[in-house]
């Protein structure tokens, strides 16, 4: 980085002593001039009432004026203005009505010497303000004239001032010729930004880069947020970027033996400080380009601390890459699917679970999933989730009714994807994920994986592209609304090399950490347990397994719920033994085919003419995307095609396309020329 002149060179030490001595001296010149001023009037102006009703006038309209002027900035500022104004005023009318009298001496030489003292004071303490921190002058060539900026004490850094930046503490503890130092970063310094009266924090958000010029810093050592108490006010955390931008190496599971209750660490803040969050009750998405490190970086580091919680377990699909992300986690992955039967089967078998857990949980006094209530939790890892959908010939709307309720049974999904719009996952599952945007090569492509808040504070993945690997933004249930636009970077372990991952997860191997029984039944439905009721005869209409669990009566006891945390020592043998409830259980009904036998596929033409018929035969109607699952099944051809021809309807007016919080809907028109495939 350039190197900027010391503040304390002599020069500068000179001009900020002259500085100081003109802001404490600077209201004592009007002392005399007004004094001057007073006693020209008494004596040469006409002995008139017109000229004290003239001086009066004068002083009120140019008091007021003043305050119109000031009014917005802060009140001790048009404070001293309006009042400093008004006293002066008075002054020069008492002396020409009435005259150099012991009264007007008095205001003359003791009202007014004491109203320069206070602007003198108020002088010094803003010029030793500046001086302490230099925030004016900074903020103003950044383009945020008129911004206040305050360092939080407590957050200061002890570490040498940056010459240059001389309002807030030097942290960039390498040099800029130094090798990058891997997961080294100097301690963050934190602060906030008011913004110029009448402007909001976005305002300073977008001048970030602007300041971070200024001040030489390098690219996103500023992270601004707003300021959740004040639309004004922005906070800013200032840390060295350099410390991630190079590979993080994994430092191993941050809680090993403990509960997937608490936090997981899935990488390294560039501000030093661990990325965690927490699994339970959300849905991770992670997105990026092709390279960005979703897979070797993300889906890693995930589920390298999940499979070291005793009391969670992993059930995972790739039907992409089949072994070569997932494969050596396998060992401790309780089921890993990597053909889209499988794959069908796997979600089949967690929507069947949803109901029992559901009702488990309820018995228990639950209504959602905790540490010791009985049950693992559970992940679902899907790799390439438009692949997987593909592959399945997946409705959206049964994937959409598992993510809605997977939550409350205590299970997470969890995908990964390169794009993250409507033609490659269903949007109502896209808005239940929090979400993990790594590099993208685009701009326009960012706004896919970032969430409102990250767009807003100005979060830009395409910086990183594939470049850096791993690099990423997160913002989900328990991040800092600091770092919910502070890059991070998932773990590292190593080059083209799995060993460090298969070592670990051979140290937690799935059966170390046993499903429970209702998990257990609805893995291996051909061979129930003795002990479980007979499923009821009724037909669900379904070809979804009809699962009927038990209520669990016999857990481990490492597994037994906590009698302490529910206040109810005899709640679990009553559970056990209450056999009318089981009784009332019956199959999920909702549950649908996740796969059917594939058809084979039409010429794109006939299979384009087939979906344009069937839509021209229902003008005026609205349809879904369930609507138009057996027509477009009956072509053969994929998803992301159909997507790509009811575009084309679009555009051709067939249909007109509305985006709702239920999905995408389309409009038949009415119009016989479109209809019959004449020219709108």
């Amino acid at each position: 980085m350039p190197r900027i002149p010391s503040p304390d060179s002599p020069g500068n030490v000179l001009h900020s002593e002259l500085s100081r001595g003109f802001e404490v001296g600077r209201p004592f010149v009007a002392w005399p001039l007004l004094l001057i001023f007073a006693v020209f009037i008494r004596v040469a102006w006409p002995a008139s009432v017109w000229v004290i009703v003239f001086l009066t006038a004068a002083t009120l309209l140019l008091t007021w004026l003043a305050y119109w002027l000031l009014h917005t900035r802060t009140a001790l500022g048009y404070v001293y203005v309006v009042s400093t104004g008004l006293a002066y005023g008075g002054i020069v009318v008492l002396t020409d009505a009435a005259g150099l009298t012991s009264v007007t001496v008095f205001a003359l030489l003791v009202v007014i010497p004491v109203i320069c003292l206070c602007w003198s004071l108020r002088g010094h303490t803003r010029h030793a303000e500046k001086g302490r921190n230099g925030y004016g002058a900074l903020l103003e060539t950044a383009g945020m004239g008129g911004a206040h900026m305050t360092v939080h004490a407590e957050e200061a850094s002890t570490a040498p001032r940056r010459p240059g930046f001389r309002d807030l503490p030097y942290v960039f503890k390498r040099q800029p010729d130094e090798p990058p130092a891997p997961a080294r970063a100097a301690g963050p310094v934190k602060g906030t930004i008011m913004a110029p009266q009448g402007e909001t924090a976005e305002s300073v958000i977008r001048k970030a880069p602007n300041l971070e010029a200024v001040a030489g810093l390098p690219p996103g050592a500023l992270t601004i947020t707003p300021d959740a108490d004040h639309r004004g006010r922005a906070n800013f955390t200032l840390s060295d970027p350099r410390s991630i931008r190079g590979p993080v190496p994994w430092r191993g599971p941050s809680h090993p033996g403990k509960s997937i209750a608490l936090p997981i660490r899935v990488g390294l803040y560039q501000d030093g400080t661990d990325a965690t969050l927490r699994l339970p009750g959300c849905h991770p998405q992670l997105m990026g380009a092709s390279g960005a490190g979703k897979s070797i970086g993300g889906a890693w580091s995930f589920n390298a601390e999940v499979i070291t919680r005793p009391d969670a377990a992993v059930w995972a699909i790739d039907v992409t890459k089949g072994l070569q992300t997932l494969g050596p986690l396998a060992g401790a992955l309780h089921r890993f699917e990597t053909d889209p039967a499988g794959a069908a089967a796997l979600l089949a078998d967690v929507a069947a679970m949803i109901r029992p857990r559901t009702d488990y949980l309820a018995a228990k006094g639950l209504n959602k999933w905790r540490e010791g209530c009985g049950l693992r939790y559970l992940v679902v890892w899907i790799e390439e989730i438009p692949e997987v959908m593909e592959a399945i010939d997946q409705d959206d709307e049964a994937f959409v009714r598992l993510v809605r309720t997977a939550r409350s049974a205590g299970i997470t999904i969890a995908w990964s994807l390169q794009r993250s719009d409507w033609s490659q996952a269903p949007t109502i599952a896209r808005g239940q994920a929090i979400k993990m945007c790594f590099g993208v090569n685009d701009a326009s492509e960012a706004h896919y994986g970032l969430s409102a808040a990250q767009i807003d504070a100005g979060c830009s993945p395409e910086i990183w592209g594939i470049r850096q690997p791993g690099m990423a933004y997160l913002d989900a249930p328990g991040v800092p609304a600091a770092r919910i636009a502070m890059p991070m970077r998932t773990f590292f372990f190593g080059e083209n090399d799995d060993r460090i991952i298969r070592a670990h997860a051979a140290m937690y191997p799935a059966s170390d950490r046993p499903c429970d029984e209702i998990m257990a039944a609805v893995d291996a439905p051909d061979a129930p347990d003795a002990d479980a009721p007979d499923a009821p005869d009724a037909d669900t209409g379904t070809d979804a397994p009809a699962f009927v669990p038990r209520l669990v009566p016999g857990l481990d006891d490492d597994e037994d719920l906590d009698d302490e945390d529910l206040d109810d020592e005899d709640l679990e043998d009553d559970v056990a033994d209450d056999s009318e409830l089981d009784e009332e259980i019956e199959p999920l009904a909702e549950d649908v085919p996740l796969a059917r036998t594939a058809v084979p596929k039409m010429d794109p033409a006939r299979a384009r003419a087939t979906i344009r018929a069937w839509l021209a035969d229902r003008p005026g109607q609205q349809v879904k995307n369930a609507d138009l699952r057996e027509v477009r099944l009956s072509t053969g051809l994929s998803r992301q095609w159909s997507y790509d021809v009811l575009a084309e309807f679009t555009a051709e007016g067939l249909v007109t396309r509305s985006d709702g919080q239920d999905g995408i809907v389309w409009t038949v028109t009415t119009r016989k020329s479109v209809l019959t495939g004449g020219v709108a």
